[in-house]
């Protein structure tokens, strides 16, 4: 019996060891504002672990290998396949999430509205007068039905192919487990932005098709998990559409779920 004891205690002893020797996974982060923390306490343009509240963050530190974060604040879908395709951003295998395609919609809304406000001298009297400060919340509603009608054909076809591309250029270049998170809405649930939100939806629900129909990629689906949450996980109450630290906790469960378990 007592052979038997040591003889489990030496195979329970080698499996351990075994374990710990395994490497930590490399993480890497691309693509816009929401990979690289914007907003959190710490940030800094170009994602940096200062941010400690990030997902990405809260990532590199659950799976204790090398953590990149190459996002871009503004980024498209665009941008990030011509990098891509320009070999800016070398991966060389591990983890690798990314986070696009919301500024393809976004930056066109964001365009539609200054193109409202600047058509409206009154406003633009009120606010060089400093009778009136431009509080974006108040000026997205009163403006929703100008918006709506200026990019109502937006066509996010093209950037869906260009998530196709993003994907397969990722997949075919490197040894990784590809992570691709969907789009959520800003807007939902938020009152006086409730045609916009309709809008967004509209387009997001083409845009996330496209994201869960991609072969060999692990979907985050953050629209889901975000839905009628607004208000709690984004600083849209602040007129800002990201995520806040809970937000970017919520996405950080949400990859881990998935995710193997570390070791270390």
């Amino acid at each position: 019996m007592k052979k038997l004891f040591v003889c489990l205690l030496s195979l329970a002893v080698c499996a351990v060891s075994t374990v710990s020797a395994a490497p930590a996974e490399n993480v890497t982060l691309l693509g816009d504002s929401i990979a690289t923390g914007y907003g959190l306490v710490g940030y800094s343009a170009g994602g940096s672990l200062l941010a400690e509240e990030s997902f990405g963050s809260l990532l590199s530190r659950r799976f204790g290998g090398e953590y990149t974060n190459r996002a871009v604040d503004g980024s498209t879908t665009a941008d990030l396949l011509s990098a891509l395709e320009n070999g800016e951003y070398p991966i060389s295998g591990g983890t690798v999430i990314v986070s696009i395609g919301g500024n393809d919609l976004l930056q066109p809304m964001l365009s539609a509205l200054q193109s409202a406000v600047l058509t409206n001298p009154a406003a633009i009297q009120a606010m060089l007068s400093g009778e009136a400060e431009p509080d974006m919340a108040q000026l997205t509603e009163r403006y929703s039905d100008r918006i709506i009608e200026e990019i109502g054909e937006l066509d996010l076809r093209q950037s869906i192919l260009n998530i196709e591309k993003i994907a397969q250029i990722i997949s075919g270049t490197a040894d990784c487990r590809l992570y691709m998170l969907t789009v959520y809405n800003p807007f939902e649930g938020i009152a006086g932005l409730e045609k916009l939100s309709d809008f967004a939806e509209q387009k997001l629900c083409e845009l996330n098709g496209g994201i869960k129909s991609l072969d060999g990629v692990t979907v985050v689906d953050v629209n889901a998990a975000f839905r009628g949450r607004a208000a709690e996980l984004t600083n849209i109450l602040s007129a800002d559409v990201h995520p806040n630290a809970a937000g970017h906790k919520v996405i950080f469960e949400l990859i881990c779920a998935q995710a193997p378990q570390p070791v270390y």
